[in-house]
């Protein structure tokens, strides 16, 4: 039997985790989507479950997907964390970046370009690489 790999989403567009999901699932059985749409729900979820990697939005609403990554970087130092989002500006992109993001995929993308992103994170489980994403 398979490992199932966990990975929550967070982002205030439900649209944006159903996709991911959706892309996950078409490309491999061996991984399950949790999704939440805001700071703290994600906060809460996290503090009694482990996921094998996470994928934030910038913008969460009234807060930040850089504030939420230092957040979850001041308890959990290895889970990976993708940022996949619309705002593609340098500032903000090095700001996730500095705030221990692994990847940052920006908006829009399609499934063939995430997966392989994200299911080689997820997988290797450690914060190996860093790196940056941009589609024109």
């Amino acid at each position: 039997m398979l490992r199932t790999f966990e990975i929550l989403c967070v982002d205030d567009d439900a649209d944006t985790c159903e996709l991911i999901e959706m892309w996950l699932k078409l490309a491999t059985e061996d991984f399950s989507v949790y999704k939440v749409g805001s700071r703290d729900e994600a906060l809460t979820i996290l503090k009694g479950r482990h996921f094998d990697s996470i994928v934030l939005d910038s913008w969460l609403g009234s807060s930040s997907g850089v504030e939420l990554c230092k957040e979850i970087r001041n308890t959990d130092q290895s889970t990976p964390i993708i940022f996949f989002s619309a705002v593609a500006d340098k500032w903000n992109i090095e700001s996730a970046m500095n705030a221990g993001a692994d990847e940052y995929l920006t908006k829009p993308l399609s499934g063939e370009k995430f997966v392989p992103v994200a299911t080689q994170l997820t997988r290797d489980g450690h914060r190996a690489g860093r790196s940056v994403l941009i589609i024109d």
